[in-house]
C-alpha cells in the first residue's frame, strides 16, 4: 500500500511539473502494470508547436526522474480559445461524519490544486 501511495505522490508531482511549462493547462500520466509511464496527455495554448511542447515535457521528466522518456508516449491537444481553457479543479480533502439521536452530519473538506484547505 505505502509503495501505491509513494508512486501516486510521485506521478501527481510529475503532473505539477509539466503543469508549470510555458502554455500547457493540464496534463495527465497514465502508468502500465509495471508502475512505468505509459502514456502522457498533455493539454496546452496554441502559441507553441506540439513539437517543442513534447521536448519541454520530455526534459523536465527527464531532469525530474532521470531516465529517458519516450516521445511517443506523449501526446498533445491544443486549444485556441482561451475561455475553455480548463480551469484547476478543487479536491476533496476530507469527509467525516457524526450521527446524534436524530440527526446525521457530514463536513467534507476541500483542497485547491496546491493542497490548500478551503
Amino acid at each position: 500500500m505505502d509503495c501505491f501511495l509513494e508512486e501516486n505522490m510521485l506521478i501527481s508531482h510529475c503532473e505539477d511539473l509539466i503543469k508549470k511549462i510555458k502554455d500547457i493547462v493540464s496534463a495527465k500520466i497514465i502508468t502500465g502494470p509495471d508502475g512505468k509511464i505509459a502514456e502522457i496527455h498533455v493539454i496546452s495554448k496554441a502559441g507553441r508547436s506540439p513539437k517543442q511542447i513534447a521536448r519541454d515535457v520530455e526534459s523536465t521528466l527527464i531532469a525530474f526522474l532521470g531516465s529517458e522518456i519516450d516521445h511517443k508516449k506523449i501526446s498533445i491537444a491544443q486549444i485556441n480559445d482561451e475561455k475553455n481553457v480548463m480551469q484547476p479543479r478543487l479536491k476533496i480533502s476530507k469527509i467525516a461524519t457524526s450521527k446524534t439521536r436524530n440527526n446525521l452530519e457530514v463536513k467534507v473538506l476541500l483542497a485547491d490544486p496546491e493542497g490548500k484547505i478551503l
